[in-house]
Order: structure tokens, then C-alpha cells, then sequence
């Protein structure tokens, strides 16, 4: 058996620094919201729902 190691560690970050990209964009829709920036709130959440959407279309292609 044999391991891509590189590829391997390739999705390993690139999942790692998506993880933490939607997870601020989140947090910063949730802060944005609580302080009346409803249009920043929304483009936070509009962009984590994107994201998460293109994560399930790769996983299901």
C-alpha cells in the first residue's frame, strides 16, 4: 500500500485553513450582528453558506 504523503498533507491544510477561515467569517457575522452591521452580518454568513456548499458538492463529486 502505498501513500500520497504530499497530497496528503495538502488536504490537511488546505481543510485546516478553511476550518478556521469559515469559523472567523462566522464569528465575525455573530459580533457583526450584535452591533447593527446587518449588511456585514449577512455577507459573513452569506460567505460561510458558500463555502459550506462547495465543501458538500466536492465531497459528493
Amino acid at each position: 500500500m502505498h501513500v500520497n504523503w504530499t497530497a496528503l498533507g495538502s488536504v490537511f491544510l488546505v481543510s485546516l485553513v478553511v476550518t478556521l477561515l469559515v469559523t472567523v467569517l462566522f464569528a465575525v457575522g455573530i459580533v457583526a450582528k450584535g452591533r447593527g452591521k446587518v449588511v456585514m452580518a449577512v455577507g459573513s454568513f452569506a460567505i460561510c453558506g458558500a463555502v459550506t456548499l462547495l465543501g458538500i458538492a466536492v465531497i459528493l463529486a
